[in-house]
């Protein structure tokens, strides 16, 4: 089996130089929305600890606020993968793995309400 990485040429104008692109596929755009969604959602997150840490689980109405913003954070983000991945002939790496993040931060956030409302 050969593998060949065959050199895509980028149009330029002028006296500008060549430039050479090796990806094949280029990203997809609600991808990156997803990552950048994500990534809030993991600041919120990390918000909501602190403040419940300093304040010994005495955080009120701005922890619940965190809580929630990060929660529905995630879900948007999950929205975002899963268009990103119904993308036709796009790169889904971004996707996938901020997808697979937001799954992960539904079931943290699910897991801490639950056992919130038990104790």
């Amino acid at each position: 089996m050969k593998i060949s990485m065959k050199k895509r040429q980028i149009k330029t104008t002028g006296n500008e130089k060549k430039k050479y692109s090796y990806i094949k596929k280029k990203f997809a755009v609600n991808g990156f929305y997803s990552l950048g969604v994500s990534v809030l959602s993991l600041l919120l997150f990390a918000g909501a600890m602190l403040t419940g840490v300093s304040t010994a689980g005495n955080g009120g109405i701005v922890l619940g606020a965190l809580g929630l913003s990060s929660f529905l954070m995630a879900l948007m983000s999950l929205r975002f993968a899963f268009l990103s991945i119904r993308e036709e002939g796009r790169n889904r790496i971004f996707a996938i793995g901020s997808g697979v993040f937001d799954l992960i931060m539904i079931l943290v956030w699910t897991a801490l309400t639950v056992l919130g409302l038990n104790v």
